[in-house]
């Protein structure tokens, strides 16, 4: 069950950061709906973090929140805002997935 709410977390996240990519094309990004709805979703992660550290290390938390934010951050970018997935993105994608086989083999 922690396993499922870090990838949740990581899917909220994820929104969140969409919220954000549209408030910072805006004039003013730090002053309108797009930025408060993605700060106020960031804020109530916390209470899925707290839930998820009290059953798994930290390094291990940390490693599988970061790859799932990775791995979807990465398809946003591509498919919702027409963000070029280079060499660099895709080595990127290959390391997340390397971390995630790892992790789930030795733990």
């Amino acid at each position: 069950m922690p396993y499922l709410i870090v990838i949740v977390l990581s899917v909220v996240g994820v929104g969140a950061d969409m919220l954000l990519k549209k408030a910072s094309s805006l004039p003013n990004p730090v002053a309108n709906w797009w930025f408060a709805a993605g700060a106020l979703i960031f804020a109530t992660t916390a209470f899925g973090w707290v839930y998820a550290m009290k059953y798994l290390d930290l390094g291990r938390l940390g490693a599988i929140y970061g790859s799932a934010t990775i791995l979807m951050l990465v398809l946003v970018g591509a498919t919702l805002f027409n963000e070029r997935l280079g060499l660099r993105e895709l080595a990127g994608i290959a390391c997340a997935l390397a971390s995630i086989l790892l992790l789930s083999r030795f733990s």
